[in-house]
């Protein structure tokens, strides 16, 4: 379980530097090490969609819609990041916890 939360963390901060889906292609390769790699598998796809919510840079579509967006309006950095924390942070306790307690009642298949 230590693994898994330790693992999310470094996922939401590895986002924010290369992006979610190369991070997500490089994670891949460790998965399977893991101790529970059901867990891990489950955990990084968790971590690493919502992590995307972080920072303009964190996912390419983000930066696609405010380029597009634009000539609309501006959203300044600081701002998408104001928003982000909550859109990141607050679905990320809540799924880590269900995930967490559906491993440890025995819903998920153990390794």
């Amino acid at each position: 379980m230590q693994q898994t939360v330790r693992f999310g963390g470094f996922t939401v901060a590895a986002s924010q530097l290369v992006s979610n889906v190369p991070f997500v292609l490089l994670a891949g390769h460790w998965v399977p090490h893991f101790a529970d790699p059901q867990l891990g598998w489950l955990a990084l796809a968790l971590f690493s969609t919502l992590a995307a919510n972080l920072t303009p840079v964190a996912s390419v579509a983000n930066l696609i819609v405010l380029e597009l967006g634009g000539r609309y309006g501006k959203v300044t950095f600081f701002h998408f990041v104001k928003v982000g924390t909550a859109a990141t942070f607050l679905p990320l306790l809540a799924g880590a916890a269900c995930l967490l307690a559906e491993r440890r009642l025995g819903l998920l298949a153990g390794p």
